[in-house]
């Protein structure tokens, strides 16, 4: 009786250590960005969300000639391949 509740605390343990790996792979970015935004209030510095994205410094960059073509520049802690601006 004692040898298998061992052996059942010790695959419950195993799956629970598996779930939490699995789900900090898989949210990885969310955690890293939750730690950078924690450290930068503990260190004091300013956070400002673009309303609910995770960019940052947004900026254009000057060219010659703006009128047929622009490049806008940003940062994200997370992957955004697909991303889109909205000119308004």
């Amino acid at each position: 009786m004692n040898k298998k509740r061992l052996i059942i605390s010790v695959l419950t343990i195993i799956v629970v250590l598996a779930v939490l790996v699995t789900g900090g792979y898989v949210y990885k970015d969310a955690i890293q960005s939750r730690i950078a935004r924690t450290a930068a209030v503990v260190s004091a510095q300013e956070i400002k969300p673009l309303l609910d994205s995770e960019s940052r410094y947004i900026r254009q960059i000057v060219a010659q000639d703006n009128s047929t073509s622009r490049t806008i520049m940003w940062q994200s802690d997370s992957s955004e391949a697909d991303a889109v601006i909205e000119y308004r």
